[in-house]
């Protein structure tokens, strides 16, 4: 759906005023899509469409997944937790998995930047600097 422009204006908006201090405030949004549920200004559709897609982006950008070749210890996941709320903010949201194709080291990903330091990636540059 082809979402206007006015609509993306009165969307980020909106969105802006959920957020404490650069925080979506959930009860906040929820009181905004209730109020655009309600009212119905011209084209809510298309303002709810383009504040759904605000809130996958912040929350995709809160998202940390880490991939580790072996289960990591609760003293490596504190200080990994440590290290990355302090480069990349407050309020993440952190996912683990152990993926044993890493062959060793971990993968990070926050919102859309990756963080790979495992012996996988290390061999796959090697092979293509040959």
């Amino acid at each position: 759906m082809k979402v206007s422009k006015a609509s993306r204006e009165f969307a980020t908006r909106a969105f802006r005023m959920c957020q404490d201090n650069g925080v979506l405030n959930e009860e906040k949004l929820s009181n905004a899509i209730t109020f655009l549920g309600k009212n119905k200004p011209t084209d809510y559709i298309g303002v709810l469409t383009a504040l759904k897609k605000l809130v996958r982006l912040d929350l995709d950008k809160r998202t940390v997944t880490v991939q580790s070749a072996k289960a990591l210890s609760a003293e490596e996941t504190t200080k990994l937790q440590e290290s990355i709320t302090k480069k990349h903010g407050e309020n993440l949201i952190f996912n683990y998995s152990t993926s044993p194709e890493l062959i060793g080291g971990i993968r990070v990903k926050v919102g859309s930047q990756i963080y790979d330091g495992s012996v996988l990636a290390k061999i796959n540059r090697l092979a293509n600097s040959i």
